[in-house]
């Protein structure tokens, strides 16, 4: 019997791109291979079902894990652990589950997929790290106590806003299948195609269907007819990478993918064709955020044009602005900038920056961006942090009731508000890992639309203390939740817009001079 992880990235790319996928699932063929009804098949096909339910709501790749079927094609990315940039990759766990090896770093996926290489198609074994895999998610818990959120008006739920108060806030379901280090979406920033394609022999066909929606597809050329090709398929939603038989070509990619009456311009020769796919792939490579940060002193008005006003925090305040990250100087900077300008200092004179894992991150600082007193409405900082989709809040309390409530914020592009708050008397019941050492409070807030990200809140008191540990918790949670944000919110749909009309732009200028091949068989130049 074929094994079903061989299978499934073809399933989860068909329901990425939006297209059905018809026919029993109880009987999949795959060239001459068959596979039949199995003691979890009833699982695997109500998780396919999900995704199709997610996809066709615009809820972008997401879905929930209905056994260990799907646990297996989960790809996790834990933390560097001190290996970056390692010529020889370590050796992964002891007896790791099929399909979760650690990956430690880009070098060791690479290495990784090139040891995919020559492997048979038939192997029950085979770890496929080429695929897109797509993590389980979790789901807000309808009516869960909030009595833990600190700083926040508990209100906002009643306005549709979400609140990860603690443990309990969101579901655990799939808390064997993700790694809490993991982060979301770990292939987006991997150069895929400049890494496997661009320096190798390999087809590009142009696709266009009935309904007009472009279509790029990238196939290696692999002699070997007992192993496998590599494919990226490229669409609105943005790369898509999967396998097929050595032995099959477009016509396949095109059956499997269920695409509306295709036709077909083959364009490997065009020139210029690799240059603008390995631009594509640039674009849609996820390895810079910016994040807004916000001042509330104690007891000061919940109001948006108040809180943008302010021109300083506190000593707690500075304090944790430094823990963030580096205070640098903006004139001259030659890393990410965050969109702030780098030559004349319009945009203040320092800023915060830091690097994480293999991502940059600039903090938009209220306190730090030019003030100016005849700006009533701080139009100038509103332009920058109102831009963010993630946004830290630092709130210091006078009472248990000042609080700050979200929906004070009215930018359309603020989805995420990380609500940190300084503990005065650490709780008896906490031991400090430092003498001394400063301790937070942190509550999440989500609009409606924004699933559940990891990790998660520990169980309660959720209390921090200032370690490299809750640094890491916290960048890691802040990246997760833009990511999570782009793909669950109707607000950033614009972006696939871009992305089809950049797809048909690069069509266009392939296939001006081309002739459009049959669907049925090979494409011809």
């Amino acid at each position: 019997m074929q094994c079903l992880t061989c299978l499934l990235p073809f399933w989860l790319a068909c329901q990425q791109l939006g297209h059905e996928v018809s026919g029993p699932l109880s009987v999949v063929h795959v060239s001459h291979m068959e596979v039949t009804h199995t003691s979890s098949m009833e699982k695997f096909e109500q998780s396919i079902q999900t995704l199709v339910q997610a996809t066709a709501k615009g809820t972008g790749t997401t879905g929930k894990s209905g056994g260990s079927t799907l646990k297996n094609i989960f790809f996790l990315m834990p933390a560097a652990r001190g290996l970056k940039n390692a010529f020889t990759p370590p050796p992964p766990p002891p007896s790791p589950p099929p399909l979760a090896k650690m990956i430690y770093d880009s070098e060791h996926l690479r290495f990784l997929i090139e040891q995919m290489a020559g492997m048979p198609w038939t192997l029950p074994s085979l770890e496929d790290y080429w695929s897109t895999q797509m993590p389980p998610k979790e789901s807000w818990v309808q009516d869960a106590p909030i009595t833990d959120a600190v700083a926040v008006d508990r209100g906002c739920t009643s306005a549709g806003y979400r609140v990860e108060a603690n443990y309990w806030s969101v579901t655990h379901d799939h808390a064997h299948d993700v790694d809490e280090l993991t982060v979301v979406d770990p292939h987006r920033y991997f150069p895929f195609y400049q890494t496997f394609f661009a320096n190798t022999e390999h087809d590009n066909y142009c696709v266009k269907t009935q309904d007009g929606s472009p279509f790029i597809v990238s196939i290696e050329q692999n002699a070997n007819e007992e192993s496998f090709k590599k494919v990226i398929v490229w669409s609105k939603a943005g790369p898509t990478r999967v396998l097929i038989p050595a032995t099959e070509s477009i016509s396949y990619v095109s059956h499997l993918l269920k695409l509306d009456k295709p036709k077909f311009t083959k364009v490997t020769a065009s020139p210029g064709i690799v240059d603008d796919l390995s631009h594509l792939e640039q674009r849609s490579r996820l390895t810079t955020h910016k994040f807004g940060v916000l001042y509330i002193g104690p007891n000061q008005k919940n109001e948006e044009d108040t809180i943008f006003g302010n021109q300083h925090g506190s000593a707690l305040y500075d304090e944790f602005l430094d823990f963030l990250g580096d205070r640098i100087e903006l004139k001259g900077w030659t890393k990410f900038r965050g969109g702030l300008d780098v030559r004349d200092d319009t945009t203040g004179k320092h800023s915060v920056y830091t690097q994480f894992r293999d991502f940059e991150v600039m903090f938009h600082v209220c306190t730090l961006l030019p003030f100016q007193e005849c700006d009533r409405q701080k139009v100038e900082r509103k332009r920058h942090i109102g831009n963010d989709v993630v946004v830290l809040v630092f709130k210091e309390q006078a009472t248990p009731d000042d609080v700050f409530s979200p929906s004070v914020l009215t930018s359309h592009f603020n989805h995420c508000f990380f609500v940190v708050s300084p503990v005065a008397t650490p709780p008896s019941d906490t031991a400090s890992p430092a003498s001394k050492a400063q301790m937070y409070t942190l509550s999440v807030v989500t609009k409606q639309a924004v699933s559940p990200f990891h990790p998660f809140l520990p169980k309660p008191p959720v209390v921090f203390w200032k370690t490299p540990q809750f640094h890491e918790f916290l960048l890691l949670k802040m990246i997760n939740a833009e990511r999570t944000a782009i793909v669950d919110s109707p607000e950033f749909r614009g972006l696939m817009t871009a992305r089809s009309r950049t797809l048909t732009d690069v069509i266009q200028r392939h296939t001006s001079r081309r002739q459009e091949a049959p669907a049925s068989g090979a494409a011809s130049v």
